[in-house]
């Protein structure tokens, strides 16, 4: 039996700013990390620009079909790292890869910083 639906020609191209956002939604399911705080000089220009910023503490680059992954993040204290990472990579490669199509070349992760929990909170709010 033959197919009536017309065939469609075309491509699809997903930016780099929406990949990111698939990123930081991963990132929010993971327990014990979260993106590192403050931006970088350029971020906080092309923000006030009016360029809207990916998510912070992700950076994404496409290349054809092949997507490169940059995190910088804070590790909640008395996590196991090396642990936490191989999870975050492995979460973040089986997200992009099964919402774009696109394969994950590299998730290069940077541990910014340990989060302290309440103590550090207590010294936020003492500012």
């Amino acid at each position: 039996m033959e197919s009536k639906l017309p065939e469609i020609k075309g491509e699809i191209k997903i930016n780099e700013d929406v990949i990111a956002t698939i990123v930081a939604m991963a990132l929010a399911e993971i327990r014990g990390i979260r993106p590192a705080t403050g931006g970088s000089f350029i971020e906080e220009l092309a923000e006030k620009l009016g360029k809207k910023p990916m998510p912070r503490g992700v950076k994404v680059e496409l290349e054809g079909d092949e997507v490169s992954v940059d995190l910088f993040l804070t590790v909640e204290y008395g996590m196991r790292i090396p642990s936490l990472v191989w999870e975050v990579q492995e979460k973040i490669k089986n997200t992009v890869e099964e919402m774009t199509g696109y394969k994950v070349k590299e998730i290069n992760v940077t541990i910014q910083g340990i989060h302290l929990g309440k103590r550090e909170e207590k010294v936020e709010g003492e500012e």
